[in-house]
């Protein structure tokens, strides 16, 4: 089809058919599946995942023809060694581009299965890393990931395959920073890998480490920023500098470099995920309670990194601390924030989607968000049961971080019912569990207002 909407229904078409093939792929019982040895199919299995991954990249009308040439292949001619990798790209492709997760996860599990039916070593990484990363958090708890990351780290690491490899364990230290593990423990083992990664020359796995390895040394204590991503791990100023440069020659019409940029600031800007480098910032601006900070950050960034990164647990994490900066730095009283209350709907509308389409690890995002809500509108009582609620989900999945913030929040809530004496206990114990985590900066900041915020 020549004009724009016929590519495209021409496109949806072939989704469905791709969609309805690797349907008739992932129901059939794994013993039934042929097994091929031939070099010339496994040959044409590689490069088909290759071409699926180029073209969502860059030419999305070919997806449909690629990917099914590949199913047919492997349904007509049986598995080879690449088959599992493919798979799993179709399960990214129809969780990103289609939107179906349920579908998407299915196939996710078929990629894994099919790695036990023949020996597919070499593409075991990369085929844990696709399945997990991007399809399958969406309903296993974020806990239950982190040894399929350091799978997918170590078999990467014993077969060559250093890409999926340094990704794995890139996305184990995240998600470790995540459900709360103690920051001291975090920080040593940023310190180990990150130099592993240096030294196979894996720079954008190595700059997701660099990020979260400066917000652990905020949180700690061992940087003098909080909010800001400045010092000895990532200088966010090269993105900064970056962006505004961009911004400048696109206004112009054409890109422009800062010739007062490195070449490693570029380096660092042009490797770092933004879904990411979102999702970190505003965890900092939640944790050390700068939430108008936060919220421009949101305002600014979220639509952007849920269009590149849909699907990341990133976005999951990111959509939580968007949300709760622009609900607590909205007012009613302030119309000029409007533009955070739409953002805060936004992030509460795709997490009550995502809760009631089953993602166990918004339940306690969901509950805190709509604390948060209730709070920006005093609605007092019942923000504080939701608080409730959510101390209880955080205890039960043992995320001391994200509890050591509820709590300081009901906190909040309590001296302003005029209840000094619950808000005191409350204030001492997110102080212990901070402690607990190893945030101490975040301690020494509350200790020092402990006095003014109980009056």
């Amino acid at each position: 089809p020549k004009t724009n909407v016929g590519q495209t229904l021409s496109t949806i078409r072939g989704m469905v058919n791709v969609k309805l093939t690797a349907s008739e792929l992932a129901d059939r019982p794994v013993s039934e599946y042929k097994i091929s040895n031939d070099a010339t199919e496994n040959a044409i299995a590689k490069t088909l995942t290759l071409l699926v991954s180029s073209a969502y990249s860059s030419n999305k009308e070919l997806l449909p023809l690629v990917m099914l040439k590949g199913l047919k292949q492997t349904i007509a001619n049986g598995v080879t060694e690449r088959s599992p990798p493919f798979i799993a790209m179709q399960a990214v492709i129809v969780g990103y581009f289609m939107g179906d997760f349920e579908s998407a996860q299915k196939f996710a599990e078929t990629a894994l299965q099919l790695l036990k039916l023949r020996d597919c070593r070499s593409c075991e990484s990369k085929t844990m890393l696709l399945a997990y990363g991007t399809v399958l958090h969406w309903s296993r708890p974020f806990k239950d990931l982190l040894e399929p990351f350091m799978q997918a780290y170590q078999i990467g690491m014993s077969t060559g395959d250093t890409d999926a490899a340094t990704w794995g364990v890139a996305m184990y230290l995240h998600l470790m920073l995540e459900i709360g593990q103690p920051l001291e423990i975090l920080d040593a083992e940023m310190s180990t890998y990150s130099k592993v990664v240096k030294d196979f020359r894996q720079n954008r796995p190595l700059q997701q480490i660099y990020l979260c390895w400066q917000a652990v040394k905020n949180l700690y204590g061992t940087s003098n920023a909080t909010i800001r991503l400045v010092g000895d791990a990532f200088d966010e100023r090269s993105i900064s500098a970056t962006d505004s440069t961009q911004q400048s020659g696109s206004e112009s019409g054409k890109t422009t470099k800062n010739p007062t940029t490195s070449t490693k600031q570029q380096s660092t800007s042009e490797t770092t995920s933004p879904e990411t480098i979102m999702a970190i910032r505003t965890m900092l601006a939640t944790y050390f309670g700068d939430f108008e900070s936060g919220a421009d950050i949101a305002v600014k960034d979220y639509a952007y990194a849920m269009k590149v990164g849909s699907g990341l647990p990133s976005v999951v994490i990111g959509t939580f601390y968007c949300a709760i900066c622009c609900f607590a730095a909205s007012s009613p009283s302030k119309q000029k924030q409007q533009k955070y209350r739409n953002t805060a709907r936004t992030c509460r509308t795709n997490l009550k989607k995502w809760v009631k389409a089953g993602n166990p690890n918004c339940v306690h995002a969901l509950a805190i968000v709509n604390a948060e809500q209730e709070a920006s509108q005093r609605k007092y009582e019942s923000a504080i049961a939701f608080y409730r609620d959510a101390i209880e989900e955080c205890r039960r999945r043992d995320f001391v971080n994200i509890e050591a913030f509820a709590t300081e929040r009901l906190s909040m809530c309590l001296f302003q019912m005029g209840n000094h004496a619950g808000g005191t206990r409350c204030y001492n114990e997110s102080i212990r569990l901070y402690k607990q985590w190893g945030a101490l900066k975040k301690v020494e900041l509350m200790e020092k207002k402990r006095g003014s915020t109980m009056m």
